[in-house]
């Protein structure tokens, strides 16, 4: 079973997410943006602001507008390279 702690960082306002391994292994520390901006979604798409706005408005991609800001969630992007690998259906 996994050991889940969470804290927020002052300095960048994210979460990092800190899982203990079972019987006693690695320690693993990461963060966990629930919502990406457009540029992190690139990155992790590897996909230009082109491709990923055509993603959005095909409704490929779901997002979210928060203010002036359009972001997209993280299972929203898990779920795109999902379809795309063939293991679940549109």
């Amino acid at each position: 079973m996994f050991t889940i702690n969470a804290r927020v960082s002052p300095a960048r306002s994210r979460v990092f997410w800190r899982r203990a391994a079972p019987e006693g292994g690695e320690i693993v520390d990461y963060t966990a943006p629930v919502l990406y901006t457009v540029k992190e979604a690139c990155a992790v798409l590897r996909v230009s602001n082109w491709k990923l706005y055509q993603l959005i408005r095909s409704q490929q991609l779901a997002s979210v507008r928060i203010g002036k800001r359009r972001l997209v969630p993280r299972d929203a992007v898990d779920a795109l390279i999902a379809r795309l690998r063939g293991e679940e259906p549109w």
